[in-house]
């Protein structure tokens, strides 16, 4: 009965031997995984931006009178006249404070042909977007 306790007490070399092959295995797959996962946090920021200038353009669809100006747009919506406004690295919308970009290094509005763009660098890269 003594020798049946002390046979099953600990791991034995195959079992370790097993579990380290299992794991060498599985390496490569979770290094991959965390590149993946990597990338998703780079990618971040921009889909977030895309987003947001997403739903920009959806206010300035319903937009009259606007009014544009190098850091700063301003249009009418209903009665109430709205300002889109780039200062602090941020590009946020009043009255209230609506933060659409932040962490912007340049930003300007431009318009060619008749559309409405916003142009701006952030992380190193020129963005272009058309907003209306």
């Amino acid at each position: 009965m003594l020798d049946h306790r002390r046979r099953f007490s600990g791991f034995l070399l195959k079992d370790m031997l097993v579990l380290l092959f299992i794991a060498l295995l599985m390496l490569p797959l979770a290094s991959k995984s965390l590149e993946i996962l990597a990338s998703f946090k780079r990618q971040d920021s921009s889909i977030g931006d895309l987003l947001s200038l997403e739903k920009l353009k959806r206010e300035l669809i319903i937009a009259d009178e606007l009014d544009l100006g190098l850091h700063e747009l301003s249009f009418k919506k209903g009665e109430d006249t709205w300002r889109l406004i780039y200062q602090d690295k941020r590009l946020y919308l009043t009255p209230g404070y609506q933060l659409f970009l932040d962490d912007v290094d340049d930003l300007r509005f431009s318009v060619e042909n008749g559309r409405i763009y916003v142009e701006y660098y952030k992380d190193e890269k020129y963005e272009k977007h058309l907003l209306r």
